[in-house]
């Protein structure tokens, strides 16, 4: 294991990489491992968290790069409204969990100070505002909406795409019953769609079943060689690139909890 040396020593917590280069926190408290895990997500994944948020907030183009493709971006998620309301959904958290998300951002703020200058979002000339509550709901709002509301999303867009192309009324109405049961056909039929998704509406009738949520699967005990339960799930989030969505990481306090 190599340790890695954390700057405020007021939080009691030691943090190693292992083999694999996993870190493993263990700390006094749950706290002071929310700190210790927020530190690692800053050493290792500050760029993605600060693009992350930039991005979800519809500020890319004026805190990383002034180029048209991120100011489309940025109008669009101006639009979605991830970044409203954040401080009333904070002042609706409870003191425990307003703790613990302080505990984290404290982390994240000491490890972003502890990154090294020469990393690639330096070099655009950013500087970033500190790592607060309201950044951790918009990045939980940005996953969100990578998975279900862009499913969500597609799925509007292509009932809007079939009744212009002209589809029966009833039969639409029969076949998303009774999502569309007090939809005013008349107005869709209004709309005007400044792009499509597909060529042929009807073609994503094929894509309905890969639009599903997520799942998740338990076997008994009595059904596993080790004797004990299993838990598989599926969010149906990407692990196919880089950095990776998820982060690895074991957390151990002296309650005798760990994670």
């Amino acid at each position: 294991m190599k340790p890695i040396a954390v700057p405020n020593p007021a939080r009691r917590v030691n943090i190693a990489r292992d083999e694999n280069g996993v870190p493993h926190v263990r700390s006094q408290t749950w706290l002071d491992a929310l700190y210790g895990l927020g530190f690692m997500h800053a050493l290792d994944r500050g760029a993605q968290l600060l693009f992350s948020r930039s991005v979800a907030s519809g500020r890319g183009c004026e805190q990383i790069a002034n180029s048209p493709e991120l100011l489309e971006t940025d109008r669009f998620f101006r639009r979605i409204g991830l970044h409203q309301g954040l401080d009333r959904e904070v002042d609706l958290l409870s003191e425990q969990h307003r703790s613990e998300l302080n505990a984290y951002c404290e982390g994240v703020n000491e490890g972003l100070m502890s990154m090294p200058t020469s990393l690639p979002i330096w070099a655009t000339g950013f500087h970033p505002t500190l790592w607060n509550p309201q950044a951790v709901l918009l990045i939980g709002k940005l996953l969100s909406f990578g998975g279900l509301a862009i499913s969500q999303m597609q799925n509007e867009r292509m009932i809007v795409e079939l009744i212009h192309a002209g589809v029966d009324e009833t039969l639409l109405r029969e076949l998303f019953s009774p999502r569309l049961d007090d939809v005013d056909f008349d107005l869709l039929r209004r709309v005007h769609m400044t792009n499509q998704m597909s060529d042929d509406a009807l073609e994503l009738l094929s894509d309905l079943p890969r639009l599903a949520g997520s799942n998740a699967w338990a076997v008994s005990g009595q059904r596993s060689a080790s004797g004990g339960a299993l838990l598989a799930s599926d969010p149906h989030l990407e692990v196919n690139r880089l950095p990776a969505i998820w982060y690895e990481a074991v957390l151990a306090w002296d309650d005798g909890q760990y994670v």
